[in-house]
């Protein structure tokens, strides 16, 4: 058995903020789902304009009554407000129910029309030019970091970091032990640019599925606890945080738990060889978009 800790480690990231590791996912989030997640523990939540459940987070933070000094509230910016970043912003803010946003990020690469689910006219964005919008929201007061979703090493190397004032402070993607972006995650940490993972649980019944899979599955065994916990386990010890989702109570909790996995256990997973990118929409959103995950 391993020791197991309900405590969530704090990261402190490159601006001095303390980034909870283990946070709430809020896709498809609910009044109800986000007040559970309040009430066991979480304190990091992860929202988005195209989420649109902003709303209910900031719902669930009023009626809870946790103070807004002990939550960490990212939300990102939609491909159609790129060149309105503010307006994605005030909307937040509203919603949440605050006067600043602790993260704001890119949520990707791509402009659109608008957001609806059609994803009209996906196409690259003018990078540098959206960052100094971000920038002027820091200088502002309103947000008081900034960073990026499903960026590569190429885009931060080549068109972010060149002619960033204030850095990226976080880089948000897809990780589990069958995308482990390891590279990514290194040069994260050169370049003082944390890395959060999402989807750290895989695809949900996707195959091949990563929570099913066997060395994880030993791991599990060998600690008695459940393969979620080994998933989530891996991403904190490498130092990565995570923002795993769920509307149950129960699997809330059990997701706020991790263990001690010993260096056996961490080079297990490192030889994992399997390889599934669960979210990749470039094929659906077309040939342009690809760049997004070409390093």
């Amino acid at each position: 058995m391993s020791t197991t800790t309900s405590t969530v480690p704090l990261i402190t990231l490159a601006n001095g903020a303390k980034l909870p590791a283990v946070g709430f996912g809020t896709w498809a989030a609910t009044v109800e789902s986000a007040k559970a997640a309040l009430e066991v523990g979480y304190r990091h939540f992860d929202g988005a304009f195209f989420y649109q459940s902003e709303k209910s987070i900031g719902e669930a933070i009023k009626l809870s009554g946790v103070p807004r000094s002990e939550l960490f509230l990212t939300s990102k910016v939609w491909g159609h407000h790129h060149d309105t970043p503010e307006v994605s912003v005030e909307q937040s803010l509203q919603d949440f129910g605050t006067d600043y946003l602790d993260l704001l990020l890119i949520h990707w690469p791509i402009r659109f029309d608008d957001a609806s689910f059609n994803f009209p006219n996906p196409r690259k964005t003018d990078i540098p030019a959206v960052w100094k919008k971000l920038e002027a929201l820091v200088d502002s007061g309103k947000v008081k970091a900034i960073g990026v979703s499903n960026f590569s090493i190429k885009l931060l190397e080549e068109e972010l970091l060149p002619i960033a004032r204030i850095k990226p402070v976080v880089n948000q993607v897809e990780s589990h032990p069958y995308l482990q972006q390891t590279a990514l995650v290194e040069f994260g940490k050169e370049h003082g640019i944390h890395i959060t993972a999402f989807s750290p649980l895989g695809g949900g019944n996707e195959d091949p599925n990563v929570v099913e899979d066997a060395t994880i599955a030993e791991i599990a065994k060998k600690h008695g606890v459940p393969a979620s916990a080994i998933l989530l386990s891996w991403s904190v010890q490498r130092g990565v945080s995570v923002i795993p989702r769920s509307k149950s109570p129960e699997r809330l909790a059990q997701n706020l738990k991790l263990v001690t996995l010993d260096q056996g256990d961490m080079d297990a997973i490192a030889n994992i060889s399997i390889f599934k990118r669960y979210t990749n929409p470039s094929p659906f959103w077309g040939p342009q978009t690809a760049f997004v995950f070409q390093d």
